[in-house]
């Protein structure tokens, strides 16, 4: 996780308007965004552990949206029925965000069907789409199914991802 977080923060530059979803990956990306010296980034999230990270940069306007607080396994997430309203109007250069399940013929999937709105949102309004992914989310199909393998332009995840799912990727297009 740790080196998929610092290979994400790579692709944030200066000045970008960034979405940072929940989950301990982002939380890391987020600590590697508050040390990267890049300047006048802004960065919207739902995760409090991650906004944490970046509070005390000044060089990071942080935006954290309210809502019911929700504990995960490794971090706090705010995420309600007015999340995506308080969103509205806003789009983003790059969009962060990690998934609990990936499966071949299932697509991507979530444990909190409470993101499925904020996650729509997000395909709709953002320039460029990152998941961060370690092996562990692949081979897995969990609660909610979020969308297609094929929606997502952009995979950061570990070099121990089986092959097929390399292949997958590969044939459709998208950037591993």
């Amino acid at each position: 996780k740790d080196a998929i977080a610092k290979k994400a923060s790579e692709f944030i530059n200066s000045n970008d308007i960034v979405f940072i979803g929940a989950g301990m990956t982002c939380n890391l990306l987020c600590r590697y965004l508050n040390a990267s010296g890049k300047e006048n980034i802004t960065i919207v999230t739902t995760n409090i552990t991650g906004a944490m990270e970046v509070a005390v940069n000044s060089e990071i306007s942080t935006l954290l949206l309210g809502g019911d607080v929700h504990a995960g396994a490794n971090h706090l997430e705010t995420l309600d029925e007015y999340t995506i309203q308080t969103l509205e109007k806003m789009y983003f250069d790059k969009v962060f965000i990690t998934v609990d399940g990936i499966d071949l013929n299932c697509g991507y999937s979530i444990m909190n069907r409470a993101q499925l709105p904020l996650y729509n949102y997000l395909i709709q309004n953002s320039y460029q789409l990152y998941l961060l992914a370690n092996e562990g989310k692949f081979n897995k199909r969990t609660f909610t199914l979020f969308c297609g393998l094929d929606t997502i332009p952009n995979v950061i995840t570990n070099a121990c991802v089986e092959p097929v799912y390399l292949t997958y990727y590969a044939e459709h297009g998208i950037h591993l």
